[in-house]
C-alpha cells in the first residue's frame, strides 16, 4: 500500500465549495432553457394532436399538463401504429388472394417527424 496517499488527494480552498454567483446564474439560465424547450415541444405536441380540454373544466385558463399531452401522444402513436399494422395485413391478404407474385416485393412503411418540429 502507498503510504502517501494523504499528498495524492486533491487540494481545495474553503472558498470553492460555495458557488460563485456566475457559476448560478449559468447554471439557471440553462435551466430556463431547458424548461423553455421543453414546453414548447409539449405545446407542439399538444398542436399537432390537436388536443382539446377536459370537457368538465370551464375555466377557459385552464392548462393541460405535460404529462396529460403525453399520454395522449402515446395513445395517439398506438392506435396510429395498430393501423398501419392493419391495413399492412389487409394489403397481405388481398395480394395473397389476388396475385401471388407480387407478395415477394417488399413493402416498407415509414413515418419520420417533420424535420421543423421544433419552430
Amino acid at each position: 500500500m502507498n503510504r502517501n496517499t494523504n499528498k495524492l488527494k486533491r487540494i481545495y480552498s474553503r472558498n470553492s465549495d460555495i458557488e460563485s454567483p456566475a457559476k448560478r446564474q449559468f447554471r439557471n439560465e440553462n435551466e430556463k432553457r431547458r424548461r423553455d424547450l421543453s414546453t414548447q415541444l409539449t405545446t407542439n405536441l399538444r398542436d399537432i394532436l390537436l388536443v382539446t380540454k377536459p370537457s368538465d373544466t370551464n375555466e377557459e385558463n385552464t392548462k393541460l399538463d405535460k404529462g396529460s399531452v403525453l399520454r395522449q401522444t402515446v395513445t395517439f402513436l398506438q392506435k396510429h401504429q395498430q393501423n398501419l399494422t392493419n391495413e399492412i395485413q389487409l394489403i397481405i391478404s388481398d395480394l395473397q388472394n389476388h396475385s401471388p407474385s407480387l407478395l415477394n416485393s417488399s413493402l416498407e412503411f415509414s413515418w419520420k417527424p417533420p424535420c421543423d418540429i421544433t419552430s
